[in-house]
């Protein structure tokens, strides 16, 4: 995926509670060296003045003091940019509902999973390709025996297995 399709991804999935004008914004700095990119979020930015597109309803964090949001959060890393692309990714990857998604995003295994996202990014790695590196190795990696055992689930990857674990009673 180049710069332009990462913005208009980024726009087009971005959640209903952080405005346009705020994500723009966050682009332009990050991408203040990039002519095309620039002349493409000016683009966006004046077509969203004159629209009145609504954005693709995504479930929220219900819980930002924990989890990949508070993760993210605390490592100053704009948890509002970093949500939808953690929740939609995943979502994509393992197959699973973006609210069985959120409900993971939401929990200790979510912040864990912040946690080597944010390795990723210190290390001068992207968020979209860090959250990729990070979901493909989960996904490698399979599910411990005692995990499968205690939660009476077949062999499948870590991250499946969790994001499954996270929604039993």
């Amino acid at each position: 995926m180049d710069k332009t399709q990462a913005i208009c991804w980024l726009i087009q999935h971005r959640r209903a509670d952080v405005p346009l004008p705020d994500i723009i914004r966050h682009l332009k700095v990050a991408l203040s060296f990039d002519p095309k990119a620039m002349a493409l979020l000016h683009q966006i930015h004046a077509e969203a003045d004159t629209s009145q597109t609504s954005p693709l309803p995504l479930p929220s964090t219900r819980h930002p003091s924990r989890g990949y949001w508070n993760a993210m959060r605390k490592a100053s890393k704009e948890p509002a940019m970093a949500w939808p692309v953690a929740l939609l990714m995943l979502a994509e990857m393992t197959g699973e509902p973006v609210e069985s998604v959120r409900v993971f995003l939401d929990s200790r295994m979510g912040e864990q999973f912040a946690h080597a996202v944010i390795e990723r990014l210190h290390a001068g790695v992207g968020l979209g390709r860090g959250v990729r590196l990070v979901a493909d190795a989960w996904m490698a990696r399979p599910l411990d025996d005692i995990a499968r055992l205690v939660y009476r689930l077949e062999a499948q990857s870590f991250l499946v297995g969790w994001i499954r674990i996270m929604q039993m009673p």
